[in-house]
């Protein structure tokens, strides 16, 4: 969604959000965070069920580069969910 500079303030968000160009008619690009965590989720899924998700090629041929993004992404995923349950509590 298109947020305005207004609206980037009014919600505590950073002005380093990506932004959509001139061209593109400007503004802040925003999203529900519901998605953002329903992707964490689905991160944890791949990570706990990877022999089921990648192909035994793609493991095979790449172990360590997987293994590297899945730790990033589950890391950061687990420090999104656990800011989320912080607020909510």
């Amino acid at each position: 969604m298109r947020l305005s500079k207004d609206d980037v303030h009014r919600i505590n968000a950073s002005e380093y959000a990506a932004k959509y160009t001139e061209e593109m008619g400007g503004g802040y690009m925003g999203a529900f965070e519901v998605f953002h965590g329903l992707h964490c989720l689905n991160m944890f899924r791949q990570a706990s069920y990877m022999d089921h998700c990648l192909s035994k090629k793609e493991w095979r041929d790449n172990p360590d580069r997987i293994k590297s993004y899945t730790d990033k992404v589950t890391d950061h995923c687990l420090d999104m969910l656990l800011q989320n349950v912080r607020q909510a509590g």
